[in-house]
């Protein structure tokens, strides 16, 4: 696939009838929304990566100086995300893991090992978890259980959180994000993908069915 003004990438389907219906796709308007808060050799860790269409459009964000570390607990999903990182390995750096973020760790789950997030990117990544900038993660009903395991690695890093709030998370599970969010000193704003910024508060929360915030420090200088 070529993008405009960007190199081209490649990205493998997963067959799957879901994927059928709604496939991943790699879109330049999104790439250009997370330049507007990434530079080149900056860092970015997906959560639940899926195939790894986030995770290719974030690889184009940061440039080869960059890295993305795309993590993945689901064995269907994982060796279509494990294919996208190979088949853009020239010019993309995307680190492929399975494995599920816990709290408490490492414990087998379902044969997928789970880690709490921050000590086993020190180990396996110390030099790109210096350089985070993006965290990206996906929020459904049981989403206040992964807020807690991010916990520790939002408090000390501190990195801009793009956030797909679903469908399954309904008013308390959406309010519980926007409360972990102000209370760490986040200020919140739908991501269109367009470059648009829309302030999100309890009032309007549940305007969407899915929704995609994008969660900025206070008192970064690049936000």
């Amino acid at each position: 696939m070529a993008l405009p003004g960007l190199a081209p990438v490649l990205l493998a389907r997963w067959l799957h009838p879901e994927a059928r219906r709604a496939p991943e796709t790699v879109e330049p308007a999104r790439i250009a929304s997370m330049q507007a808060h990434l530079r080149r050799g900056d860092v970015a860790v997906v959560i639940g990566a899926a195939a790894g269409a986030e995770a290719v459009e974030l690889g184009v964000a940061v440039g080869p100086e960059g890295a993305v570390l795309a993590l993945e607990g689901d064995r269907a999903l994982f060796p279509v995300l494990a294919a996208n990182a190979a088949l853009n390995r020239d010019g993309l750096r995307l680190f492929p893991h399975l494995l599920a973020v816990a709290r408490e760790g490492p414990a087998p789950d379902f044969g997928i090992a789970t880690h709490p997030l921050e000590p086993f990117l020190a180990a396996r990544h110390p030099d790109q978890l210096r350089r985070l900038r993006w965290l990206s993660f996906r929020f459904g009903g049981h989403g206040p259980l992964l807020l807690e395991a991010l916990r520790p690695l939002v408090t000390t890093r501190r990195p801009l959180l793009r956030v797909r709030v679903g469908r399954t998370a309904r008013r308390p599970q959406r309010r519980a994000l926007l409360n972990f969010l102000e209370e760490l000193g986040y200020r919140v704003e739908r991501f269109g993908g367009d470059g648009t910024a829309e302030p999100l508060t309890p009032a309007n929360v549940m305007r969407w069915k899915q929704l995609d915030l994008l969660a900025l420090p206070d008192g970064d200088p690049r936000t």
